[in-house]
């Protein structure tokens, strides 16, 4: 039982410290002057790289596409992945399902460099 609180205790303070790091991340990434919207701003320290997630309204898309050329046609219609069958797959295709499931977080990037 010693261990389990241990363990609990060292997850209460990686929960807070995470929730530190984030701030304090958010603080400096504030704090850099002229950054992109998106793509990376380099410092005498590191870097901040923003990025955007981007959402298209299907029906507008659709509805206007016709009008300009094919080569400017920039959405790609993928397959729509079914959350509650993926699950189910996870459990007995676990390795298919990682093999082919990408998942990515859009959010800023901050790297410091070795400080002297």
């Amino acid at each position: 039982m010693d261990k389990i609180k241990q363990l609990i205790e060292l997850r209460q303070e990686q929960a807070t410290l995470k929730l530190v790091i984030a701030a304090l991340e958010q603080d400096i990434i504030k704090e850099v002057p002229n950054q992109k919207l998106e793509g990376t701003t380099k410092t005498e320290w590191g870097s901040v790289t923003n990025k955007l997630s981007r959402k298209i309204d299907i029906d507008i898309y659709q509805k206007g596409i016709s009008q300009i050329p094919a080569k400017y046609h920039f959405v790609e219609f993928t397959p729509k992945i079914d959350l509650k069958k993926l699950r189910a797959a996870e459990g007995e295709h676990h390795k298919f399902v990682a093999d082919c499931i990408t998942v990515k977080p859009a959010k800023a990037v901050l790297k410091i460099k070795a400080v002297e």
